[in-house]
């Protein structure tokens, strides 16, 4: 008896073996196939010069200064302050009545004195000055909304989904009274499909411009913040449809548009700095392996000016994770892990 149920295990385990190899041979797993380009590699693997664990969990860069780099909790309203050896030099709270289910998701940042916080859910701005530790709040008259951006101290640039989750829209926002200032869907006749065409909206304070780059196709566009585009073009991979099907999913008699099928992030995260933009790519150059390419992080480097690459720059994975967020200050990158921070510096090639 013991023999027969022994056997059957090993059967078992056997055939599960099989099953496996058979899914990975014949299923279609992102980037086991080569993509259609190559990388431009400026440094292939940066080493940190700097790092320092945190306590807590973390969520985002929330702002960096000559002397103090700003990190976010999980609940924005927790916020750490490293000095630039990233030692944990004090701890901020805000002091906010926000319900915990409202909390996410939310933009929030810090350009010292100042510091914005914007909550979707409840649609609301909020804005202050940190060493009065004072906050002011704004009830803003423009619905829910799915990413915003703070453009000055008084006017933010929200996007928002309308009509049944097909159409984009981008509107400018007074902070103070709540009220649109102006609205122009600056990409085009792209804005066909909301889920297709999601994307991160990003701020550069140096240019004065806003960026648009789409998580499911090599496509990012340049506008003004008066919502005129400035310009559009594509990231180096040849994603140029988006890979979301959709379906729809009924709530009673409301029916809502969501993804059907598993969607490939070819646009995973991106952040601006020194008149350059830094997007980190799901997708695999053909001159790269497919084990470099599951142990790092890579991000592809494009001019702010006309939208051309620069080149790429690698970054090893910490305990197997990526990083959640990043900020650039001069030629020194700070990049956060969950319970990491740390610290590179970039090589001249970038410069």
């Amino acid at each position: 008896m013991t023999t027969q149920v022994t056997a059957k295990i090993l059967f078992t385990i056997l055939g599960a073996a099989v099953i496996i190899y058979i899914l990975f041979v014949f299923a279609d797993i992102p980037n086991k196939k080569n993509n259609g380009f190559n990388r431009k590699w400026l440094n292939k693997n940066l080493s940190a010069i700097a790092e320092s664990e945190i306590s807590l969990p973390s969520n985002r860069i929330c702002g960096i200064t000559n002397n103090s780099i700003y990190v976010t909790a999980e609940n924005p309203q927790h916020i750490l302050i490293f000095n630039r050896r990233l030692e944990l030099i004090d701890t901020l709270f805000l002091n906010m009545n926000i319900p915990p289910n409202k909390i996410v998701p939310n933009f929030l940042e810090i350009d010292s004195p100042m510091i914005f916080l914007h909550l979707n859910n409840l649609e609301t701005a909020f804005y202050g000055n940190i060493e009065k530790r004072s906050m002011n709040s704004t009830k803003l008259n423009i619905g829910i909304f799915l990413r915003s951006i703070q453009v000055s101290p008084s006017t933010m640039i929200v996007r928002s989904i309308v009509d049944s989750l097909t159409y984009l829209s981008f509107k400018k926002v007074d902070v103070v009274t709540g009220k649109t200032l102006l609205t122009n869907n600056f990409i085009g006749n792209d804005a066909g499909d909301g889920l297709t065409n999601d994307g991160m909206l990003l701020y550069d304070k140096n240019s004065n411009k806003i960026f648009y780059i789409k998580y499911f196709k090599n496509q990012f566009y340049s506008a003004d913040t008066n919502l005129n585009l400035v310009y559009k073009t594509n990231t180096i991979d040849t994603t140029f449809t988006g890979n979301a099907k959709t379906g729809i999913e009924w709530h009673g008699k409301d029916a809502k548009i969501i993804p059907s099928t598993a969607r490939i992030e070819v646009n995973k995260y991106a952040f601006v700095g020194d008149s350059l933009l830094y997007i980190q790519s799901g997708l695999r150059g053909d001159n790269e392996g497919l084990n470099s390419f599951v142990k790092n992080d890579d991000i592809d480097i494009y001019n702010l000016s006309n939208g051309k690459y620069v080149g790429s720059i690698a970054l090893a994975k910490q305990d197997n994770q990526s990083f959640k967020s990043a900020k650039l200050i001069n030629d020194t990158l700070i990049i956060l892990y969950t319970r990491k921070i740390v610290m590179y510096k970039l090589p001249k090639a970038i410069k």
